[in-house]
């Protein structure tokens, strides 16, 4: 059902009230836009005046050409085991998405709408599939995969059964696109196909081996729930995290990152279809490409991690709260409360926008004089959005007295002290302010200009687009009654994430540009259509220009991105560089690849061979749990403090009997000459304490592991300084 373009009625939000765009006003568009390329495309001038370097140049599989294809046979076959255990995961997810058609699936949604709603439908129904199986002892590998093959199976036995034997993936029909569509819908095939090519790698990214991958990974060898007191992350909401368990029991990592990357089409539909429906917006593909196109949501599509997954269930969810107030059918308001919940079942994050919608709900009920109506709307999608994510913060309370551990420390504490202290509160909190700007009242006056133009110091970049049509997206939402109900629920989104409880990374902003990738596309037709009023020729410079920039968001004109970057400092991260064609084709194997891009790699590989099973080290790394298979203590986590950071001229003897409480055999550290000065102050890094009780058993550019000599004991203390380490299974 499609808002048509009027001034709202007291019965209904509005949709654009078609306002012209003053001449001085795209004089001054005109102005702004050319000062933000100019300044934000600063590199390119760079490149210009010096020559392309050697990181701005396209890559583009030249690195072939001196490897040639050794290891095409070993990536055909991680390529087709990905893709094939993929596919299972997403049948069997579209099937049992559409199981609950008769609820959750209001008829007016389009072809390409169903499928993205039934696909995160599915997420929803594996989700509570899986958690009641880890309940009983029952998530493991060959049952996960059992069911998952048989609900596929089941899937599309009732394909056939509808006489629908063809399959067909959700895109645009190139035969029924007229005019720019055809060129935002090319724009979109890019940007997936190298997320795609991309997603095909051996993971590499922090979070994705540290608990995205590796907690499903442990729930399935134990069966059950996994509390690792030593590794805070254990409690986190892992909705999606048991769903990349289901590809991991196929097929490995690959196949997990093609899941998200499934997310990532199905958010660029919901996207496409909120524009559409709140806001008439005309070019259904250029809302996809606005919100795909962006640097650091391409990245997202590549690897295991869950913000796409937020943003495809907010996406639902606010669309169809905003359907709700235009259809009776009571299927929205299921649709609604049920997406947030999964939402906020992913992340913790999604508790913010879950918030927000369900306030602006309340807030327009009560200005169309609907407020009993309004009230009850937001107590049953209230009720129901906290209620799906119920099971995760029951989890999290009843292990550590948090239920959103460890968030809100402040408030609810945690325990046992060995999971979490107020030390160990500092250290995230640092590592959180690492993130962005200052939080003054000038630095958030400032901040869509800091945002765009030092992204480094986000962890990523959306592009330039929102900042270039700054002003044009201003006069929109002044024009349009729901632009600016949508830009108000956005701006309060921004000021959330712009608080000191939060962390200015930029990829907790993916689900805010989901619903920003709408107002921006709406702001870029009215450009588009405005200029080509003034001058016909700008009908056609207008679209290409725009193009233009979504097209060197793609990957490998990163660099381009890089304003401030010199060398290896203020760099971006959380963007794809190049396609890794090298190692998608097979010029390089995956084991030389991880070996490259993980600095761990080669140091787990000798210790899950050479250690033995009942050794346990002591890192000073993280972000690569996914590829040891050794148990291993974290540096930073409460009860290594002791022997880390907490230990500074200790006595030998104290140390050892330290490392002997918590069960130390190796110690992975880096080099002395990659260590910083904290790390050469420590007790345990000092050469004599090294000499004296270990013997160096491994070493590469990154890494040392360090074993501790058998001969070399510690004199019996009664009084150990650390113990309750481990982990402890919640049936």
């Amino acid at each position: 059902m499609r808002v048509a373009a009027e001034i709202p009625s007291r019965d209904r939000p509005g949709a654009v009230a078609p306002v012209p765009l003053p001449g001085w006003l795209l004089l001054l568009t005109v102005v702004w836009m050319v000062v933000v390329a100019a300044v934000y495309y600063r590199r390119a001038w760079a490149i210009l005046i010096g020559g392309p370097g050697g990181s701005a140049r396209p890559e583009l599989g030249q690195s072939l050409l001196s490897t040639g294809l050794p290891f095409a046979e070993e990536a055909i076959e991680r390529a087709a085991g990905a893709i094939a255990g993929a596919t299972v995961v997403i049948v069997a997810n579209l099937g049992a998405g559409r199981a609950l058609d008769r609820w959750l699936l209001p008829p007016s949604l389009r072809p390409a709408e169903q499928w993205a709603v039934r696909f995160a439908n599915g997420a929803g129904v594996w989700y509570l599939a899986f958690f009641g199986l880890a309940l009983c002892s029952l998530y493991r590998p060959s049952i996960v995969r059992g069911v998952m093959l048989l609900a596929a199976g089941a899937a599309a036995a009732a394909a056939l059964a509808r006489r629908r034997p063809r399959l067909r993936l959700p895109g645009v029909d190139f035969r029924r696109l007229t005019g720019w569509d055809r060129l935002w819908s090319l724009l979109v095939v890019a940007a997936s196909a190298a997320a795609f090519l991309t997603a095909l790698t051996p993971e590499i990214e922090y979070d994705a081996l540290w608990y995205h991958l590796e907690l499903p990974r442990r729930w399935l060898a134990a069966g059950r729930p996994v509390d690792d007191l030593t590794e805070y992350i254990s409690l986190y909401p892992l909705t999606w995290d048991l769903l990349f368990g289901g590809a991991l029991s196929f097929d490995g990592a690959p196949a997990a990152k093609l899941l998200h990357w499934a997310a990532y089409v199905a958010s660029g539909i919901v996207a496409a279809s909120i524009a559409d429906r709140a806001l008439g917006v005309k070019s259904r593909p250029l809302v996809a490409g606005v919100f795909m196109t962006a640097p650091t949501v391409l990245w997202e599509a590549t690897t295991a991690y869950v913000d796409l997954a937020v943003a495809l269930h907010v996406g639902i969810g606010v669309g169809a709260l905003w359907m709700n107030a235009l259809d009776t059918d009571r299927r929205w308001r299921w649709l609604a409360g049920v997406h947030l919940g999964l939402a906020c079942a992913t992340k913790h994050l999604a508790l913010v926008p879950a918030a927000i919608a369900l306030l602006l709900l309340f807030a327009h009920a009560w200005r169309a004089g609907r407020l009993r109506t309004g009230a009850r709307d937001v107590l049953l999608i209230g009720c129901l959005t906290l209620a799906i994510p119920s099971p995760w913060y029951i989890r999290s309370l009843a292990a550590s007295g948090n239920p959103v551990f460890p968030e809100m420390y402040t408030v609810f504490g945690a325990a046992p002290p060995q999971r979490w202290d107020h030390d160990t509160e500092r250290g995230l909190g640092g590592f959180k302010a690492h993130f962005g700007g200052d939080r003054t009242a000038s630095g958030l006056a400032m901040l869509p200009w800091d945002l765009t133009m030092h992204s480094w110091k986000y962890g990523g970049t959306l592009g330039p687009l929102s900042l270039l049509l700054a002003p044009t997206v201003i006069a929109t939402c002044i024009g349009s009654a729901a632009a600016r109900w949508l830009a108000l629920g956005l701006l309060l989104y921004l000021l959330a994430w712009a608080s000191p409880v939060s962390s200015f990374q930029l990829r907790f902003l993916v689900p805010w540009w989901l619903l920003a990738s709408a107002i921006v596309a709406l702001a870029s037709e009215r450009l588009i259509a405005r200029a080509a009023h003034h001058a016909r020729w700008w009908s056609v410079a207008a679209p290409v220009m725009l193009a233009a920039v979504l097209a060197v968001n793609l990957p490998p004109f990163t660099p381009l991105h890089e304003g401030d970057r010199t060398g290896w400092h203020r760099w971006l991260t959380h963007v794809v560089r190049r396609v890794p064609i090298e190692v998608v084709a097979g010029g390089v194997s995956a084991d030389q690849w991880l070996r490259r891009e993980v600095r761990t790699y080669g140091a787990w590989n000798y210790l899950n061979a050479e250690s033995p099973k009942d050794a346990r080290v002591l890192t000073f790394f993280g972000g690569d749990h996914f590829y040891s298979q050794r148990p291993r203590l974290w540096s930073e986590a409460a009860i290594a403090r002791p022997v880390t950071w907490g230990a500074t001229d200790l006595p030998l003897q104290t140390l050892l009997r330290r490392l002997d409480a918590l069960g130390i055999s190796h110690v992975m550290a880096p080099p002395p000459h990659h260590q910083t000065a904290k790390h050469k102050a420590l007790s345990i890094l000092q050469m004599g304490t090294l000499t004296a009780a270990f013997d160096r058993v491994y070493q590469d550019e990154w890494t040392i592991v360090y074993r501790r000599r058998p001969g070399v004991a510690a004199e019996k203390s009664s009084n150990p300084a650390a113990s309750g380490a481990g982990t402890t299974d919640h049936r």
